[in-house]
């Protein structure tokens, strides 16, 4: 017997979800022709359905889904064009560097694109009806912290992915600093004067002691090069406390303060494009580490009530990992401020950031193992598959885990070989264009996608390289079994609405390479749409 055809995602925003087969249980074994709901039964249970954000939860609040369909209109332009910019380049070996260039510049935009989504959705936070329930809540705000985590991602991935492509000619970029940057936008440490009248911090305890919260909110400033607050705070405690901290207590500021003050400088160097490996070198040859380590070893400078605090910041900015572990307050901000301040006379680079990475969580408790963050350590380990595949699965985000395998099979940044890479991009592909077609408004988008995914195919296996002739018609007929699930349920109630459908369903592909495969659909596969 033929299987009947199964219309998995019939439905559009607010309209009742419909499951369509022959062998429904609501209608399996009758003969009732005539019935209006042969075939067709509610969907009683959403689990029933591949379905991800924001459909399966939002499809009753247009406030949250027309976001999302703004931000996959908007993405899947900037798509459509860096596909057809790799694909007139040419995706072999000889374009690889050429095509890896560009990567940085798509990645950027996709992240604005994020941004933009997490403020839309966002604002519906400020106009949250009373009819929302508890639950439908509690869903809001982990939708919100998804989204906060999907945008922290895609900021580092456009950080690795700049760092793994060539730079433009006459162009300098350093990763510890663009690490610093990241940092500072997704996860900003309190300013000062707030943590100072919230928590009645002082540099001091009422003993006299050095007070090592007070301590600790200073390391953790100069760690993740939040200069302005590190030196308010050196400032405020010389200036404020001279009484306690006498002549060569205020001389230990004062060389402290010189030094993160330089980091400043450095910030200035890459905001004018100019290189740091000189400024670098130059600020770890400075004179006021040598008059700070002298200072401590004299018996009087030794004898400072806050020298031990001083040597501390010092070994710092020295780089030394215990120090840094031991005041760090979340495990990424260790590996920033080891990237930060352990090179010596050259920047450390994106192999360096995986092996300090492993380093860091080899000492990682379980409890600490947050599954949110772990797109974060895909990236920062370079585990690119990891990250696709944790896209998905904890963030639940089918668009990022297909765009972030996309660009990986463009730029072959993935330690495995290009079949591989092909088939993980075209699974993450089908199952994004998927969840695009569990709303009706945006099967055009999903068409879009299906084209695009099928062109570069032909164009990749027509070298060979990626299983040649059969593996493409294999890759081609999923992908037009998702076309037909996205065309067949439009009405054609005007000449306008067939020719949409029509653009949907193009024939040829026009090729500058005469060799290539001229046919994108096969008249067989045509005449089923």
């Amino acid at each position: 017997a033929t299987m009947g055809r199964v219309a998995l995602f019939s439905w559009g925003p607010g309209d009742a979800m419909m499951l369509t087969s022959p062998q429904s249980p609501a209608t399996a074994g009758t003969d009732d022709e005539d019935g209006p709901a042969r075939g067709r039964r509610p969907v009683q249970n959403l689990h029933e359905m591949r379905l991800h954000r924001p459909w399966d939860l939002w499809h009753h609040r247009e406030d949250i889904q027309l976001p999302f369909q703004a931000f996959y209109g908007e993405a899947q332009s900037v798509w459509s064009q860096a596909c057809a910019t790799a694909l007139e380049k040419g995706m072999d070996d000889a374009t690889l560097e050429e095509r890896r260039a560009a990567l940085p510049q798509e990645i950027f935009e996709y992240k604005e694109f994020y941004s933009n989504l997490m403020r839309r959705v966002s604002n519906f936070g400020n106009r949250i009806p009373a009819s929302m329930g508890k639950d439908e809540l509690a869903e809001f705000g982990s939708l919100l912290t998804l989204l906060y985590r999907g945008h922290q991602a895609w900021h580092l991935a456009h950080v690795i992915v700049k760092h793994l492509a060539p730079l433009p000619p006459n162009s300098h970029a350093d990763l510890p600093f663009d690490l610093v940057h990241w940092t500072q936008e997704h996860e900003p440490l309190d300013l000062y004067e707030d943590i100072k009248r919230t928590q009645r911090l002082q540099p001091f305890e009422a003993s006299g002691a050095p007070n090592p919260d007070w301590w600790t909110v200073l390391y953790r400033y100069v760690m993740l090069v939040w200069v302005d607050q590190a030196v308010a705070m050196l400032a405020e405690l010389k200036e404020e406390h001279a009484a306690r901290l006498g002549d060569e207590g205020q001389k230990l500021v004062a060389l402290s303060e010189e030094l993160v003050e330089g980091l400043i400088e450095m910030e200035d160097d890459l905001a004018t494009n100019r290189p740091l490996d000189a400024k670098w070198r130059a600020w770890t040859r400075r004179r006021e580490w040598s008059d700070a380590d002298t200072t401590i070893a004299s018996s009087v400078g030794g004898a400072s009530s806050i020298a031990p605090q001083i040597r501390t910041l010092l070994n710092i900015m020295r780089g030394h990992v215990d120090e840094i572990a031991a005041h760090a307050s979340k495990w990424h901000h260790s590996v920033v401020a080891q990237m930060m301040f352990r090179r010596s006379d050259t920047v450390l680079g994106v192999a360096d950031l995986a092996n300090v990475v492993e380093d860091v969580l080899a000492g990682q408790t379980e409890e600490e193992d947050n599954v949110e963050e772990s797109v974060i350590r895909d990236l920062l380990r370079l585990d690119m598959q990891q990250a696709v595949q944790h896209f998905s699965e904890h963030l639940k985000d089918w668009w990022s885990a297909a765009h972030l395998a996309d660009v990986l099979y463009r730029g072959g940044l993935l330690p495995y070989d290009l079949q591989f890479a092909s088939d993980m991009r075209s699974f993450a592909m089908r199952s994004y264009v998927d969840h695009l077609l569990a709303s009706n408004g945006m099967w055009q988008v999903a068409a879009a996608y299906i084209r695009g995914v099928v062109e570069s195919d032909v164009w990749a296996d027509a070298s060979g390289k990626v299983g040649g002739r059969a593996r493409c018609q294999q890759r081609r007929a999923e992908m037009v079994h998702l076309l037909h699930h996205a065309v067949t349920r439009q009405k054609v109630d005007s000449d306008e609405a067939c020719s949409r459908l029509l653009l949907s369903c193009p024939e040829k592909v026009l090729r500058r390479n005469t060799d290539a495969p001229q046919k994108l659909w096969m008249a067989s596969e045509l005449e089923t749409v």
